[in-house]
């Protein structure tokens, strides 16, 4: 009777600790990695005391796991300083997210996963509009990237809702504040990021919802693309037009400075790359901007200021950083993570978790978030692991039906 109870009371902790890591993972980085620590705590107690079978993605884990050990062998071979513990830190972060799987595999858990989701987007609106650096440590970018995945979580979801008639399941408190505090924080990819996983949305329910009245969700979707339009002050979207400007904005020219520089340093190692520390990488694109670039201002950037120290994009990362092993990165998180999604049921939380995924992936394309921004890259694991987990307790339960 006492081993009952001490599991059932480590079975609950472990399920508020993994709500709360979840919630941490939109607020306050430090404290995500303290809840982190606690979760992997009680998930081995739990698999060491009652040896419980955990149905981990294996295809999804395997892939991490030997990418994880490829990279620290590649690492210690071509980094020249502390490539292999900046790796670590940076490509160990599927660990944490993969003990959500000991405690959220339960059906009753749907609707905590949800909640956790809609109230840490609240959490970092509130944080955000109230412009307290406590949330993300005050950095825009990390908020802006965090938000960017839990602003088409909450989207998707609204969507799905509308167009299922579930209208109980709809929190419109989630979706205003974080339309609001993604104007506030004054991001240009956001609004593409936005756009372009709608554009998918709609492409997906041609294809997969059939049932769906897609005439619904274009009258949705014209009527808040109108709303939206009229509601952005000017300036945002005087802003967000000068995103393909290729001269006479510094933030662009920087940009593709750096993605040339990628592109250089890359054919030059193309068999295992440079090493993942910034370390490796600056001395490299200094060099590449003081033979290439003429412009002043640009130079001024780089070799004077030395403000760069990543290639503002997640995929050139991979390959400066791994060499062709950036391919198995780019197999894993365009092939495989698409195929779990794809052989699964797409439900309502799954699929909103699936299209966040998205969000992310589109977010590296001009960033990144997987080297420079950890708590972006753990909110993309977590969202990951929540998807996989839903799609295995969809399984699981049709199985028994």
């Amino acid at each position: 009777m006492r081993e009952i109870l001490k599991k059932i009371k480590i079975e609950l902790l472990g399920e508020y600790t993994s709500c709360l890591y979840i919630i941490s993972a939109f607020i306050n980085s430090k404290l995500n990695m303290k809840l982190g620590y606690l979760l992997v705590g009680l998930g081995v107690l739990k698999l060491l005391f009652w040896r419980e079978k955990v149905n981990i993605n294996k295809r999804v884990y395997g892939m991490f796991s030997f990418l994880f050990i490829l990279g620290i062998i590649s690492n210690f071979i071509v980094s020249k300083s502390d490539g292999i513990n900046v790796f670590i830190n940076e490509n160990g972060r599927f660990f944490y997210a993969a003990f959500l799987f000991v405690f959220l595999s339960g059906k009753d858990k749907l609707k905590k996963i949800d909640i956790s989701i809609n109230l840490g987007v609240i959490l970092l609106c509130i944080g955000i509009l109230m412009k307290n650096e406590w949330f993300m440590k005050g950095s825009y970018s990390r908020q802006r990237g965090i938000l960017i995945i839990g602003i088409v979580y909450i989207m998707i979801n609204f969507l799905e809702c509308i167009l299922k008639e579930k209208y109980k399941n709809i929190y419109i408190l989630p979706l205003v504040l974080s339309l609001y505090s993604i104007v506030e924080l004054d991001s240009r990819m956001a609004v593409f990021v936005i756009l372009l996983c709608l554009m998918l949305y709609l492409v997906f329910i041609i294809f997969f919802r059939k049932g769906y009245k897609i005439k619904r969700l274009l009258v949705v979707l014209i009527l808040g693309g109108v709303l939206g339009y009229n509601l952005l002050p000017n300036s945002f979207i005087e802003k967000v037009k000068t995103s393909f400007h290729t001269s006479n904005n510094v933030s662009n020219e920087d940009r593709i400075v750096m993605w040339k520089a990628g592109i250089h340093i890359f054919k030059e190692n193309y068999l295992l790359g440079i090493g993942t520390s910034e370390k490796d990488v600056k001395p490299l694109l200094i060099e590449y901007v003081d033979k290439n670039i003429e412009k002043e201002i640009l130079r001024n950037e780089f070799i004077r200021d030395r403000k760069f120290s990543r290639l503002h994009s997640m995929y050139i990362d991979f390959f400066v950083q791994n060499g062709i092993i950036g391919l198995l990165y780019i197999g894993l998180l365009f092939i495989i993570i698409p195929y779990e999604f794809y052989r699964s049921k797409k439900e309502r939380i799954e699929t909103a978790l699936f299209f966040s995924i998205i969000g992310f992936y589109i977010y590296g394309i001009t960033w990144s978030v997987w080297s420079d921004y950890g708590s972006i890259q753990v909110l993309f694991q977590i969202m990951l692991a929540l998807m996989l987990i839903i799609g295995n307790l969809i399984e699981k339960y049709e199985k028994k039906s």
